[in-house]
């Protein structure tokens, strides 16, 4: 019985070590730095190349600098790191991708490094990068593109003369390297309309975005029209609301969330609306829609 079982045991070794399906060239995982403390350490400045978020699904988040592999974040690792600076988070990096950064970090190799070792090292995106990434178009330029290719549907400018810069006109920086506008447009009795337009950092052009409504149980699409919306870059989400009057006790409102693909739309989630404006401003309005 004992000679059956190693024979057949050894059946099994010969059938595995022979098999031509098992891969042998898996990709190396994350390096595991030991005592990063003790590495020498550098600072040097370059374009960043690419970002990689891996450590958003317990990996390695890394950037490549000058193709300088720079390790910023292990998603399981409670070891003394560094920071990324002049963003958010590390994700936010995305948009400086071709700008140049400078970096602080403990060198492991002559073409790899780590932030991991010591708090004080940093992934910077410079200042002068942050100008450039966040100047845009002016609230000006964006109007005069507006009202040339829409000339149906101007923006009284000269209305808005008295209105702050701040509040007729906001830039936000998207996912997938985008800039968003919200500029206001007109000002009627109770409520103003707004325009809103995306544009590719580094590239020339700006597309106008309309927003998903709906209307007797369906989804359509809207018009160009957005009714005093208030954008929340965190959450990223955009809610607008339209009064059918001026005290409010009537009118609708929408909830959105920015969804990055083919070019970055927003989704519409919610709807409210109530019809009746019977005086009562202080009740609930019903809920239409809820996507699932």
């Amino acid at each position: 019985m004992k000679q059956c079982f190693v024979f057949a045991f050894g059946l099994i070794l010969m059938a595995c070590a022979s098999s031509p399906d098992i891969p042998t060239d898996f990709p190396p995982g994350p390096e595991i730095v030991e005592n990063p403390e003790n590495l020498p350490t550098e600072k040097f400045e370059g374009i960043l190349e690419s970002v990689n978020t891996g450590c958003f699904a317990d990996g390695e988040c890394y950037v490549t600098v000058d193709n300088k592999h720079v390790t910023v974040i292990m998603g399981w690792s409670q070891e003394t790191v560094g920071s990324v600076q002049g963003v958010d988070g590390f994700g936010d990096l995305e948009s400086y991708i071709g700008k140049n950064i400078s970096v602080y970090a403990a060198k492991v190799s002559e073409k790899k490094f780590t932030l991991y070792g010591d708090e004080e090292f940093y992934i910077a995106v410079n200042s002068d990068a942050v100008d450039a990434e966040n100047k845009g178009l002016s609230y000006e330029g964006l109007m005069e593109i507006h009202n040339v290719r829409f000339p149906e549907d101007v923006c009284d400018m000269d209305n808005l003369a008295s209105v702050s810069a701040d509040e007729k006109f906001k830039t936000y920086m998207m996912d997938g390297n985008q800039r968003l506008y919200i500029a206001m447009c007109n000002i009627h009795a109770y409520q103003s309309s707004y325009v809103m337009y995306t544009e590719k950092v580094n590239q020339e052009g700006v597309s106008s975005l309309v927003l998903n409504q709906y209307k007797d149980g369906e989804i359509i699409d809207g018009d160009r029209w957005i009714i005093d919306p208030e954008y929340d870059q965190k959450s990223k989400t955009l809610t607008t609301r339209s009064k059918g009057r001026a005290m409010g006790d009537c009118g609708s409102k929408a909830f959105y969330h920015w969804e990055g693909q083919d070019g970055g739309f927003f989704d519409l989630v919610k709807y409210w609306s109530k019809d009746e404006c019977d005086g009562d401003f202080e009740a609930s309005w019903p809920l239409q829609y809820e996507k699932k």
